[in-house]
């Protein structure tokens, strides 16, 4: 089984809980388990595994693990939200509970105030340690914290988004907009689902050199369930100049969609109103959806900058600008944390070789 066929299989076990490995051996088991463990999907992935009763009992301890990391991620998050309540200041975690079991390589959190010591003494409050920031965090304006347990660390976005920090309209939205979520017992607030989309279209492929399975998988069940509103969406996305991304972004999650099963993922009108599509071709290599970032990146870039001159957002056009230089110290930031978080859990348990 080469790359793709172990992507493909693994997402659709996960989206139909179908194409169980069956009978095909260990090598299976363990190539699908170390995929699902590279791309915040393991959790998921046992729980499937164990409503069939076919979880390897010698899988436990690296599923037990990840268990862990997950509850003391979820309790991180109560205490930031907690915290926020109790000094008054209103946020919103844009990456935290939409993979939920599992989570991922850090916990975003937006807060309006561009203050560093309001974030400061969230962080403070929660427990957390401040981590020395990059050229990269400091245009975002972003500010990481780390705690001292199993969670992974805290990202604090101070009323910008983006690769630079290019994007401070579309933030009052989101605070707007926010929705109330209980997930593992913690009251915290999150995007709407509409505005969820159109943060993954921001996020996703701008400044990146691919995209995680679990963004794909929950993009895609979630169009399947039809929970988008799709005139929202569009009109959003081109409000934040990004609706290129967007259209990039669900132009490769039909191409993987295709390749699952072989038909599109969006109806015709909603891939008319997204834009043209035809953004290359992806690849699954690596454990990852990989597409020609080159290409693609300098006509994102193009097209955002001319949107922002168009309208006068000099301050934008500027810092996107600098979308390339931050997309490098970013990528080796997200490499270093991957390396941190999921050494223990991509080896599969068992013989000794």
């Amino acid at each position: 089984m080469d790359q793709e066929d172990r992507a493909i299989r693994l997402l659709r076990l996960l989206l139909d809980r179908t194409c169980l490995p069956g009978s095909d051996g260990e090598d299976v088991w363990r190539d699908l388990h170390a995929l699902a463990a590279r791309n915040g999907l393991l959790l998921r992935f046992a729980a499937q595994l164990q409503r069939e009763n076919a979880l390897p009992a010698h899988a436990l301890p690296t599923v037990h693990t990840e268990q862990r990391r997950a509850e003391a991620t979820f309790r991180l998050v109560g205490r930031v939200a907690e915290a926020c309540v109790k000094h008054g200041v209103d946020g919103v975690f844009i990456s935290a509970v939409q993979h939920h079991p599992d989570v991922g390589l850090d916990i975003d959190l937006l807060i309006l105030d561009r203050s560093p010591a309001a974030g400061a003494v969230i962080a403070s409050s929660a427990g957390l340690q401040p981590v020395g920031r990059g050229v990269g965090a400091r245009l975002a304006v972003t500010a990481t914290y780390e705690s001292p347990d199993d969670a992974v660390p805290l990202d604090i976005h101070h009323g910008r988004l983006g690769a630079a920090g290019e994007h401070s309209g579309f933030p009052v939205t989101l605070l707007a907009r926010r929705q109330r979520a209980v997930v593992e017992g913690q009251a915290l607030f999150v995007p709407s689902d509409d505005d969820q989309l159109v943060l993954q279209g921001m996020l996703r492929v701008y400044g990146r050199r691919s995209i995680r399975l679990a963004d794909a998988f929950h993009t895609i069940a979630a169009v399947r369930r039809c929970q988008y509103d799709w005139s929202y969406v569009v009109e959003q996305a081109r409000e934040t100049g990004t609706l290129p991304g967007l259209d990039c972004y669900l132009d490769y999650l039909e191409q993987l969609h295709r390749k699952i099963y072989g038909v599109r993922l969006l109806d015709a009108t909603t891939r008319a109103a997204l834009g043209r599509g035809g953004w290359g071709r992806i690849e699954l290599t690596g454990g990852v959806m990989r597409f020609p970032v080159g290409r693609v990146s300098a006509h994102l870039y193009l097209r955002q900058f001319g949107t922002q001159v168009r309208r006068g957002e000099w301050s934008a056009a500027g810092r996107s600008c600098l979308i390339p230089v931050v997309g490098a110290t970013s990528s080796a930031r997200r490499i270093a944390r991957r390396l941190g978080t999921a050494a223990g859990r991509e080896t599969w348990p068992g013989r000794a070789e």
